[in-house]
């Protein structure tokens, strides 16, 4: 592994509007994830938020329909007025153009983008994987004439 860590910068909409961590105090947190281990994401929201309600798929789970109305249902249930819709950025890749992404675009909903931090040396080794791994595998590669 290469990278240093990672950085979560802060729930964030469509629209990129973004929520300080440090705002999350008092909320309610409904995150739904199909990543296979949601523990380190787990952890992270249970010290920055009021309470943490998790629905958790299958990894690489595609969302249906009926994901969205147990979603919603779950939503909806929860009382507290101070309340966050959150998934991953990966699952809200996978959930953009789709009908469920239709279903609940009436709700705030939030992801939470990842960031790798890089050391110097380490990123200058990554970038030549990729070059060595693109002239190796490409008949005429533009990158190495």
């Amino acid at each position: 592994v290469l990278f240093r860590s990672l950085v979560n910068t802060g729930p964030t909409t469509e629209q990129n509007q973004t929520l300080s961590v440090e705002n999350l105090a008092g909320y309610k947190v409904l995150l739904f994830s199909g990543i296979a281990n949601t523990k380190p994401l787990e952890l992270y929201l249970k010290s920055h938020s009021n309470e943490l309600i998790l629905i958790k798929f299958p990894d690489h789970h595609y969302f249906t329909d009926e994901d969205a109305k147990r979603i919603l249902s779950v939503w909806h249930g929860i009382t507290n007025t101070k309340k966050l819709l959150l998934t991953s950025e990966k699952d809200w890749r996978r959930l953009e153009g789709t009908s469920v992404a239709g279903l609940i675009s009436n709700q705030p909903l939030y992801y939470l983008p990842i960031e790798m931090l890089w050391e110097p040396a380490e990123n200058l080794i990554f970038n030549g994987k990729i070059l060595e791994y693109v002239k190796s595998n490409q008949r005429r590669s533009w990158i190495h004439p």
